[in-house]
């Protein structure tokens, strides 16, 4: 089975992220690795007050989450949740050259 690298850009405040991180959760659980990269307005869910979906709850159930670096500098948070590693867009591109599937949402 592949691995996964699932990339969400839209406002979680629109309830965006449900199902990207329903989707990350359930491969997650069948033993697949999986990487949700928050970028763009999704980074708004670093934030460690956001009261939508646990993103915590995600990487303790084994979802890498990482959070682009310019788009958290771009919308001034400065701290991320726990859980939530800062990376760098670059991150993706390896990522994909390495072969993972990327979903785009």
């Amino acid at each position: 089975m592949k691995d996964y690298l699932i990339i969400a850009t839209r406002d979680p405040g629109e309830g965006a992220l449900n199902w990207p991180a329903e989707l990350a959760g359930a491969l997650s659980a069948d033993g697949t690795a999986v990487t949700l990269l928050l970028a763009e307005n999704a980074v708004l869910a670093c934030r460690p007050a956001f009261t939508g979906r646990n993103l915590g709850k995600l990487a303790d159930e084994g979802v890498e989450i990482l959070a682009d670096r310019f788009a958290l500098d771009e919308r001034g948070i400065g701290a991320t949740a726990p859980g939530i590693a800062v990376t760098d867009l670059g991150a993706a591109v390896d990522m994909l050259a390495a072969g993972r599937k990327a979903v785009w949402i």
